[in-house]
């Protein structure tokens, strides 16, 4: 799967599940940017006691396309590529002032610049 889609899928996916702050996964099945990325990339997410997602996985544990697809948004929204791809989008998903249409909008835009 190229990066492209995996971005237009996320985006697919936070329109059709719903978008949240605070987890990978909420328990009504919204998601985070991170999260998002993650299902699209076909990845899956680890659980802790309480039922609630706390850490991804990529496909036969290559995160490689999940992390690359974090880094171009990362690129996008802050000119950058810190040392935790994962921890700043999340950051960046979690602002109180970020909108789901922001975060969908942003996927897409990203897809379109790696689809030339």
């Amino acid at each position: 799967m190229t990066l492209s889609e995996i971005l237009n899928r996320a985006a697919d996916l936070l329109a059709d599940k719903g978008w949240n702050r605070g987890y990978y996964q909420s328990p009504e099945g919204c998601l985070c940017a991170v999260g998002a990325i993650t299902l699209a990339a076909g990845g899956c997410f680890s659980y802790d006691e309480d039922g609630t997602p706390d850490d991804f996985q990529g496909p036969n544990d290559d995160s490689r396309g999940i992390y690359a697809a974090m880094e171009a948004v990362e690129q996008a929204v802050s000119g950058s590529v810190g040392v935790d791809a994962a921890r700043d989008l999340v950051t960046w998903n979690d602002d109180p002032d970020r909108t789901q249409q922001e975060v969908i909008d942003t996927f897409r835009s990203v897809a379109k610049e790696y689809a030339r």
